[in-house]
């Protein structure tokens, strides 16, 4: 369970590192439009750099595939957590309500950290 559990983590890691991978990638592959100027994205991406965003894409999900096995370990876990067996009710309930917390807190920040990034780079 721990080796699979560690996997899982790893995978984590890797998605998180892809994100920049892309972005990097969009970047080298913009081409000046001819017209205006500007650089966006939809239209003057070069077709190889869209390819290799696809392929980084494509690596996300299955990376994914990896990161949600590790949900299983993380139960087995919290079920060996428990003390003795009239326990684990209250073993679970704390999980889920520490769960429940981060899955209100980690949106909320999630988005507020979007749109503070949007306004450093209009800077």
């Amino acid at each position: 369970v721990r080796n699979c559990y560690l996997a899982g983590i790893a995978c984590a890691a890797a998605i998180f590192m892809t994100f920049p991978a892309m972005s990097v990638v969009v970047r080298w592959g913009l081409v000046p439009s001819p017209t205006t100027g500007t650089d966006t994205v939809e239209e003057n991406i070069t077709e190889t750099a869209r390819y290799i965003v696809y392929a980084i894409l494509f690596l996300q999900l299955v990376l994914t595939v990896g990161l949600n096995i590790c949900f299983g370990c993380i139960f087995i876990y919290i079920n060996g957590a428990a003390a003795s067996r009239k326990t684990l009710g209250a073993t679970n309930g704390l999980a889920q309500m520490g769960v429940s917390i981060m899955r209100a807190i980690g949106p909320a920040s999630a988005s507020s950290l979007f749109s503070l990034s949007l306004k450093i780079g209009e800077c």
